[in-house]
């Protein structure tokens, strides 16, 4: 595997209701040096993005009170300095991934994903924050 820099200092927020796929990002942010909030609802979410201006979101798509593709909208239309996203999602759904294009997020993981590729796009993202 090739040698993926590390990003002390980064910050991510995972906004997941899944605590296995929370943890499993997780353990992945923290192999890279950044730092970590979990969110397992999207009010939460938003409260954390406020607080801690991160570097990178992970963004789960179907959650309880806001979907993902909602508090994507108000992340680009609120924000001045809009934040890079990765979506998380289940849905293998082209329209979908189109309309997420729309809303500039940086990439996205198919769950379940494979644990080298949600590193390698989580890297990617950070090194472009």
């Amino acid at each position: 595997m090739p040698d993926i820099p590390m990003f002390s200092g980064k910050r991510v927020v995972i906004i997941d209701d899944s605590a296995t796929t929370r943890l499993h990002l997780r353990k992945i942010v923290e192999s890279l040096g950044a730092t970590v909030t979990e969110s397992e609802d999207p009010i939460e979410g938003l409260a954390s993005i406020n607080e801690k201006s991160p570097d990178l979101v992970t963004l789960d798509m179907q959650m309880p009170y806001m979907d993902g593709k909602t508090m994507l909208h108000y992340l680009r239309l609120k924000r001045q300095n809009p934040v890079p996203v990765i979506v998380c999602t289940s849905m293998n759904d082209t329209s979908l991934l189109v309309d997420l294009a729309k809303l500039k997020i940086s990439d996205f993981l198919l769950k379940p994903f494979d644990t080298n590729v949600a590193r390698k796009k989580i890297a990617e993202a950070l090194s472009r924050s």
